[in-house]
């Protein structure tokens, strides 16, 4: 969320490495990501899941272009 209103009480920013680190935890090498958002997000996603040693066969991606 990087606009958020003025109600809004939960994460703000992009979604990068250390982020997704912290909010799935010691779960990150055994959950499964499905990705669909426009390509560089979904690149600069896949890249921090890969250095965060999540397997290939967990990571599902599709892309959109707006």
């Amino acid at each position: 969320m990087s606009k958020p209103g003025e109600d809004w009480q939960d994460e703000t920013g992009h979604l990068d490495r250390e982020k997704l680190a912290r909010l799935v935890g010691d779960r990150i090498v055994t959950s499964t990501f499905f990705l669909c958002c426009p390509p560089p997000m979904l690149l600069g996603l896949v890249q921090s899941l890969r250095e965060l040693v999540v397997a290939e066969e967990r990571i599902h991606c599709e892309y959109f272009s707006l």
